[in-house]
């Protein structure tokens, strides 16, 4: 049953692609004003290990009209975790919803992007800080479905 269910998802419509920021070893961003790639980094602050990671937040039209898909990627799961916090916060989703294009009432735009940095401590990487270094409007893809 799990195969039928798979190929009938691989013969559904594609959407044309849409520009990404992540791979496996880099976040790129293109833009300017910041560097052109971050990279995660470890070092030791005394005898405290520190870790910076990077998370790239996305959102997209989903494939039924009026639906949206955000999705998390990064390489590391306590990126995710804290980009995902960070989602949580209302005063920080306003402030980023704010600096996209300054939405008064607060509504999410159709398609964007946010790289966020993630600061972790200890050997256990526990998130102590999260920022978003950069985020982006996207505009609708020709041929793609909105």
């Amino acid at each position: 049953m799990a195969c039928l269910r798979t190929r009938a998802l691989l013969r559904a419509p594609r959407l044309a692609r849409e520009p990404a920021w992540f791979s496996p070893v880099r976040a790129e961003t293109g833009l300017g004003g910041g560097p052109a790639a971050y990279t995660g980094s470890r070092r030791l602050e005394g005898k405290l290990a520190r870790r910076t990671e990077y998370a790239v937040v996305t959102r997209r039209p989903g494939l039924s009209p009026g639906c949206a898909i955000t999705w998390i990627a990064a390489n590391h799961g306590r990126a995710i975790e804290g980009a995902g916090h960070l989602l949580t916060l209302e005063d920080q989703v306003q402030r980023l919803l704010a600096g996209m294009g300054g939405w008064a009432d607060a509504q999410v735009p159709e398609r964007f992007q946010l790289l966020i940095q993630v600061e972790m401590i200890d050997l256990s990487d526990e998130v102590v800080q999260t920022t978003c270094v950069s985020a982006r409007v996207l505009a609708p893809t020709p041929g793609a479905r909105s």
